[in-house]
């Protein structure tokens, strides 16, 4: 199991080590610590912590919100989540409900049937005509 967090608002000279060292004395689970750089290798401002227990991933998300000692800002956390989730979840988030319905709102007409036929639309009055 993946239990990392993600934590944000890290200032430029915040480095892995720093990050690492800040969390392994509170959480002695604390797996390891990487810092998000561009292509320069230069951070973006945010990191991801993994850690061997949920539990201390919990109480870092709880104890570590908005605290200070990391660089000139207060940290910001929540769970981190991992590429193989994150990919899984897009998978299903991508898929367009239109095209289905796309695909099929020509189904009847093949064999000339209108769903909608027996529908009498012409007897309600339209809503502009309708007084207040």
């Amino acid at each position: 199991p993946d239990y990392s967090i993600f934590v944000g608002e890290l200032t430029p000279e915040v480095d892995d080590f720093q990050l690492y060292d800040y969390f392994l004395k509170r959480y002695p689970s604390c797996i390891d610590c990487k810092i998000a750089t561009d292509l320069l290798g230069y951070s973006r401002g945010y990191a991801f912590v993994r850690f061997g227990e949920q539990g201390d991933q919990m109480r870092a998300l709880q104890d570590c919100q908005n605290a200070p000692g990391l660089g000139g800002k207060r940290i910001r956390l929540s769970i981190g989540i991992s590429k193989r989730l994150k990919a899984e979840f897009q998978r299903y988030q991508s898929y367009n409900y239109n095209d289905y319905y796309q695909d099929y709102q020509n189904y009847y007409s093949q064999w000339g049937y209108d769903p909608y036929a027996e529908y009498n639309y012409s007897s309600y009055t339209p809503y502009d005509s309708m007084q207040a």
